[in-house]
């Protein structure tokens, strides 16, 4: 991995199958490993404020590095301050905004001047607004200052060890943004100790998805279909491709379609499934399946 995939991974920038490059905040080292990291320490400095006494950012890096780094965080605390002395009034605007955005887009007001139109690119993607997703964005950037901007401010304070003179958020602002971050931390702690995430394509696609075409992700690349005497039952093996998954995706699927006469109606029973990223073992599993009923 190179400095730049690592750098990429940190602030959240991923590379989709298209080679385009999106950002996602939430899925970065920052959110997920460093924020929890400051929070720690910030909850330790409150305890001690003497843990910080004898770093120094300087010590061991090179100077221009140095004064990268100490510009950030002074840029951070003054930010920081400036929004969370007036954080009534920037909380006010933000909901105040993302109600007047609902409203007019309720009203019809983004579809009559065009935003709502949708352009499409060369490289598949359709690009369109929406404006429920603006006021999500507004609410989402509402609760990131209440939680984890204030928690990185903190550190970037404490960090700087008071050599930097920046104007002072009231105690009681500061006391329940405290109060507010501690539960987020509290959830996300909570959220990551127990959930998990892992990928079940045996659960995920339906023979109605091949058979009805009403899913569009997976492409058929060769299927095989055998009928009993009575015409009651379908023996099915696809080859299918997902395209929808970062790199190559091919699924071997085999079920079964039951014709209910008094019912008029079909029932599909999956059999098997078999994924892979490999199109040569996909081919094999589906000529050894089939090469003895083609015949």
């Amino acid at each position: 991995m190179s400095f730049t995939d690592v750098l990429f991974s940190i602030v959240g920038i991923e590379e989709r199958e298209t080679k385009r490059k999106v950002w996602n905040y939430y899925n970065s080292v920052f959110c997920n490993i460093l924020v929890p990291i400051f929070y720690i320490i910030n909850i330790l400095y409150l305890y001690n404020a003497n843990i910080f006494n004898d770093f120094d950012v300087s010590a061991s890096i090179p100077l221009y590095l140095d004064s990268i780094i100490k510009i950030v965080l002074r840029s951070i605390l003054t930010i920081g301050s400036i929004i969370y002395i007036n954080i009534v009034f920037v909380g006010i605007g933000i909901i105040a905004l993302s109600m007047l955005i609902l409203y007019l887009g309720d009203y019809g007001f983004f579809h009559k001047i065009g935003w709502e139109e949708k352009s499409y690119s060369s490289d598949g993607f359709v690009y369109t607004s929406n404006y429920y997703t603006a006021m999500k964005r507004l609410i989402r950037l509402l609760l990131y200052i209440l939680t984890e901007f204030w928690i990185v401010y903190c550190f970037s304070k404490n960090l700087l060890n008071n050599t930097f003179d920046a104007p002072k958020v009231p105690n009681t602002i500061s006391d329940i943004l405290w109060g507010i971050a501690s539960t987020y931390m509290i959830y996300i702690i909570i959220l990551k100790l127990f959930f998990i995430r892992y990928r079940d394509d045996k659960n995920r696609i339906k023979p109605e998805d091949i058979i009805l075409k009403n899913n569009s992700r997976y492409i058929t690349l060769n299927h095989y279909t055998e009928k009993s005497k009575d015409g009651e039952m379908e023996e099915c093996y696809y080859m299918v491709k997902d395209t929808f998954l970062k790199g190559e995706r091919f699924i071997y699927f085999h079920f079964s379609i039951k014709k209910n006469s008094f019912r008029e109606k079909m029932e599909y029973i999956t059999k098997k499934i078999f994924t892979t990223d490999q199109f040569e073992e996909l081919q094999y599993i589906y000529d050894n399946a089939t090469k003895n009923k083609q015949l």
